[in-house]
């Protein structure tokens, strides 16, 4: 869990030229789709996607050829409230 410098629906509008359409695979069949800005920490990648988006270990998210194996799932606050959803990999 990461504190924000700013809410997450602020995060995304100021980053919304590099936000990627993504399916969300479960069980080989997509159950639905999410914007999301990837990214890297301490070497780790990870997607933010918006609080309460249905993810969980074990899911890819997927966007043209790239896949990406969701191994946890964290959330960022802001001010210490939920704020943001940080699927890692």
């Amino acid at each position: 869990m990461a504190s924000l410098p700013i809410p997450g629906d602020q995060y995304f509008r100021d980053f919304a030229f590099d936000m990627v359409d993504y399916s969300i695979e479960r069980g080989g069949a997509v159950i639905a789709s999410v914007r999301g800005l990837s990214n890297s920490e301490h070497g780790r990648a990870y997607i933010h996607v918006p609080l309460g988006t249905d993810i969980c270990p074990g899911d890819a998210l997927v966007a043209g050829n790239s896949r990406f194996i969701i191994r946890a799932v964290e959330t960022d606050t802001y001010n210490g409230e939920p704020s943001l959803l940080k699927a890692l990999s």
